[in-house]
């Protein structure tokens, strides 16, 4: 039963994260497909779980999913990712989730039931029909929040891929393409010309502003080839930047046209307008340095 109040909570707060908060899709495990699949595989099980029925197989089942989970948060204490995402928006370290995962293995293990349950709990076709209608209606309302996320993005050739105010922007995805963000930027001209840095960045971040004192420094040592450019995403702060506050580079920002969202800072190598280089948060915050 806790397993499955556990595995239920889960789901509901992937859900959802996924429905209200823009989330840009950063690899294979955080995919909203591969989400969809875990979300489902966890409703799923909580409602046999709680429902009580078959308790051994159920049991047996759930060690397995932990197990795989387990696998999964090493891999991203390895990675060295912040949150596991395993609780939607609620940041929770791998390191707490391999412990969680490892500890319901254990118990599991450990604490296995001997029968299929009492007569009163062995399955009949109503109790399995009430079991999979109410999995079916949980898994269909997660799964319509998961893949129509109240937001737009925006696609390599500068379109939208649905009509919202809100877009968000998936720098991974523009590597060895056209740089969409083009025609959306205020205050810096000639990007599609040349080799260009440019630093995405909210104000208020103090990651974002000491990604941008490095790049002054960096233009004034001389350790850059090419062109700065430091682009601000709304909500604008008042006033932005100055230039003479970051002598060498050019500052701008995204047009007022949509509600920008990205995860910042990032930073884009251009050539010619192709975005031929991505360094995100993460990357930037382990040390990696544009060229």
């Amino acid at each position: 039963m806790a397993i499955g109040i556990l595995l239920l909570s889960a789901a509901v707060l992937k859900v959802t994260h996924f429905g209200t908060n823009p989330t840009p899709t950063k690899g294979s495990l955080d995919s909203p497909w591969l989400s969809l699949v875990v979300v489902e595989a966890e409703l799923a099980l909580s409602v046999w779980l709680i429902s009580g029925l078959h308790p051994v197989t159920a049991s047996r089942v759930a060690l397995i999913l932990f197990s795989v989970f387990a696998v999964v948060s090493v891999v991203k204490i390895v990675a060295r990712e912040p949150s596991c995402g395993c609780f939607g928006g609620l940041e929770v370290s791998p390191w707490v989730t391999a412990c969680l995962d490892a500890l319901v293995v254990t118990a599991l293990a450990l604490w296995r039931p001997r029968s299929e349950g009492s007569p009163t709990t062995r399955p009949t076709s109503r109790r399995i029909a009430v079991l999979v209608t109410v999995w079916a209606v949980l898994g269909i309302a997660g799964g319509w929040v998961i893949l129509s996320p109240p937001h737009a993005r925006l696609v390599a050739d500068g379109t939208f891929d649905r009509q919202s105010g809100l877009v968000v922007l998936e720098p991974e995805t523009w590597r060895g393409k056209r740089l969409p963000l083009t025609p959306f930027v205020r205050g810096v001209d000639g990007l599609e010309q040349g080799k260009w840095v440019v630093l995405l960045y909210h104000h208020g971040c103090l990651q974002c502003e000491a990604e941008s004192r490095r790049l002054a420094d960096g233009v004034k040592a001389g350790r850059i080839d090419g062109y700065v450019a430091l682009i601000e995403i709304p909500p604008f702060a008042e006033p932005g930047y100055r230039p003479e506050d970051f002598p060498g580079c050019r500052i701008g920002r995204l047009d007022r046209t949509r509600d920008w969202f990205a995860e910042t800072p990032v930073v884009l190598e251009l050539l010619d307008g192709t975005v031929e280089r991505v360094v995100g948060r993460a990357e930037l915050s382990q040390g990696e340095t544009p060229q």
